[in-house]
């Protein structure tokens, strides 16, 4: 069963939300999903994290606003259905 750990970088200044997604996923457990909530859509770290082997989902909100979810390969179908769970 995965969790859900939530990271808000919308009021932060580049680079630092950056900077606290690595540290976040650097702190990650196995059955643990990164929730960013970002005021824009971060095309950097979608390189990284693909990368690196992480799979990630992107929600962009009506504010322009988004949500990205991270999380390991192996819990993708658990991640997915957490996913699901946790939209308005």
């Amino acid at each position: 069963m995965c969790s859900l750990v939530e990271l808000d970088v919308s009021a932060l200044a580049p680079p630092e939300p950056l900077v606290n997604i690595t540290t976040a996923l650097a702190k990650l457990a196995n059955q643990q999903v990164l929730k960013v909530l970002h005021r824009r859509e971060p095309f950097p770290l979608y390189e990284q994290l693909n990368a690196a082997g992480w799979h990630y989902h992107t929600i962009k909100f009506s504010n322009d606003s988004y949500a990205i979810y991270i999380f390991r390969p192996q819990v993708q179908t658990a991640a997915m259905a957490l996913i699901a769970q946790d939209q308005p």
